[in-house]
């Protein structure tokens, strides 16, 4: 069991899990494996194994605009294989895990091309940081994942198509 987590005696005399860190008591003991699950994930998203930073030097510059208050709109680019995929992923899986319940979307011009990239490698980051299928389901048909704390991604085509009747639902 983690050090910052600490089995107590609830009102009724089961046993609950409090965290000492954030505050939360937890009466499932899922909830409290996905609690420590994401403090592990939050930092294997960041860091490699022996303390270095994952992220490069220009997707931690990113990464601390996506996450301050006075940016509302970021552009980043870079040629094929640069982390842009990557650096969205991580950022996306953050949030989600970060603020239960959020609904965060990713989108590209051809949905099969994400299908084949991004979502590829936001499962690889799911891998990492021990999320198993058990904490989330991945519907294929309705391009949706949403994890074990409510919170949802949501895989989008935005390809231009405004005889389609949901074009303008974004």
């Amino acid at each position: 069991m983690k050090q910052h987590i600490r089995e107590t005696e609830g009102k009724r005399g089961h046993g609950q899990f409090y965290c000492d860190k954030c505050d939360e008591v937890f009466l499932n003991p899922a909830r409290r494996q996905w609690h420590d699950m994401v403090s592990d994930c939050v930092g294997q998203l960041l860091l490699q194994k022996d303390g270095r930073d994952k992220l490069t030097k220009k997707q931690k510059e990113t990464f601390k605009l996506l996450l301050d208050e006075a940016h509302t709109e970021i552009l980043y680019g870079g040629a094929k294989g640069s982390g842009k995929s990557y650096l969205g992923c991580v950022w996306v899986l953050y949030m989600c895990i970060t603020y239960p319940g959020i609904r965060a979307l990713i989108g590209r011009t051809v949905l099969t091309q994400l299908k084949l990239t991004t979502i590829k490698t936001l499962l690889d980051l799911f891998k990492e940081c021990n999320i198993s299928p058990e904490h989330y389901t991945y519907n294929q048909q309705s391009n949706e994942i949403k994890l074990y704390n409510g919170s949802e991604i949501v895989f989008k085509d935005l390809a231009f198509n405004p005889s389609d009747p949901d074009y303008h639902s974004l």
